[in-house]
């Protein structure tokens, strides 16, 4: 009986294990892919609440809602002010926490926690 050359036995072994771990990392990237891509594509839950509620609240016929990153935080503008010139926006961060006022007639009511002429525009997430 001959005895398994270099290129038999052992590397039909080496091939398995070279699978195996193969499948993991391909695995684990798509975990991390889908994980990723649900998690950059979902507004938060109280945003959406806050969403849906504007769409039925506003009388404004060009309201719309700008999705904005400052510092590595989102930040949601429900603007009105493009309406009339005593409205305001209401800017929320990513838990719901009002942030800033903008807009309206009255004098100082712009009150913001954030720089808003530093913040990166993002996406208009709804406008009527």
């Amino acid at each position: 009986m001959n005895p398994p050359n270099f290129y038999g036995h052992h590397s039909v072994i080496a091939h398995e294990h070279i699978l195996k771990f193969m499948k993991k990392i391909l695995f684990i990237s798509f975990v991390v892919f889908a994980i990723t891509i649900i998690s950059c594509s979902k507004d938060p839950d109280c945003i959406q609440n806050k969403i849906e509620d504007f769409k039925t609240a506003t009388v404004c016929e060009s309201a719309k809602i700008h999705k904005y990153k400052y510092e590595g935080n989102y930040y949601y503008a429900f603007n009105e002010e493009v309406c009339c010139c005593d409205m305001q926006s209401f800017w929320y961060d990513e838990k719901c926490n009002l942030v800033c006022t903008t807009g309206g007639i009255a004098p100082g009511i712009n009150e913001c926690d954030i720089p808003v002429d530093s913040l990166e525009f993002i996406e208009t997430v709804w406008e009527k």
